[in-house]
């Protein structure tokens, strides 16, 4: 159970990253202004995701290309988690009128922690970065869908996850290479043969659905949909781990929480 929970809460980090971003820098109001151009974004995802995993089963044949990218992700997170950093330190002064004298070591030890030399912190410190990460990304995406486009966005998403990882194998296939090449999947709990890993995708749609949630309906229902996605995604991973499966599609379980939060609030 505590690789489970502890997924769970790299979750609700994620989406609470993308809940604070959301309300800090972005925008109030989605970016699609109009159903048409919303529903445009919602039916280019799928479609980028089918060229995306494609193109990446012939370019991580290179070596060079992994590299990059495993540069690019990592350099992505820390600085999405030193803005997240940033938000939470300005938030506490703003509510609590806290010195700057006492908030500065807070902002410097925590920035200089990801360079810190110590087994046992460096996962944890890496997952707030990926987490961090997903949640920026999440709630950018969101300025351009409303919450009925996301929805029919996650259903589509859904199925080609299923397809891609149970019926062809094809991103299995793209995990191992980005394993072998040290390219962070995700967040990961546990260890060896009990390691558990919910991928970068999964939480940047889950925060998405958040920050959208938020956005449309306001900030009970932003937290609503968080806290959906989380017990979601609790809900797969024991039925994954009951299972004894290797690798399950997580999408799933976030458009069922989306699902779940569009029928509420359409008819609540």
């Amino acid at each position: 159970m505590m690789r489970e929970g502890t997924l769970t809460l790299l979750l609700l980090f994620s989406g609470s990253a993308a809940l604070l971003y959301r309300h800090e820098l972005l925008p109030a109001t989605p970016a699609a202004t109009t159903a048409e151009s919303s529903a445009g974004y919602a039916l280019a995802l799928p479609v980028l995701f089918v060229l995306a995993v494609n193109l990446y089963l012939v370019l991580f044949r290179f070596q060079a290309f992994l590299r990059v990218l495993r540069l690019v992700v990592l350099t992505s997170a820390y600085l999405s988690y030193a803005l997240i950093i940033l938000l939470i330190i300005s938030l506490l002064e703003a509510l609590f009128s806290w010195p700057g004298l006492l908030l500065f070591p807070m902002l410097l030890i925590l920035l200089l922690l990801p360079l810190v030399p110590v087994p046992r912190i460096r996962p944890w410190i890496r997952n707030l970065q990926l987490a961090s990460f997903a949640g920026i990304a999440g709630a950018t995406l969101s300025s351009y869908l409303n919450l009925t486009t996301l929805v029919l966005s996650l259903g589509l998403l859904a199925l080609l996850d299923y397809h891609y990882v149970v019926r062809r194998r094809a991103i299995p296939r793209l995990i191992s290479k980005l394993e072998s090449a040290d390219v962070p999947l995700g967040v990961e709990a546990g260890r060896g043969e009990d390691r558990l890993v919910l991928g970068l995708g999964d939480l940047l749609f889950a925060s998405a659905l958040t920050a959208a949630s938020y956005a449309e309906l306001g900030p009970v229902w932003g937290i609503a949909a968080l806290f959906a996605a989380a017990a979601s995604l609790l809900v797969l991973l024991r039925l994954v781990l009951a299972g004894a499966r290797d690798t399950s599609p997580a999408l799933p379980a976030v458009f069922a929480a989306a699902l779940l939060v569009w029928l509420l609030a359409r008819f609540h």
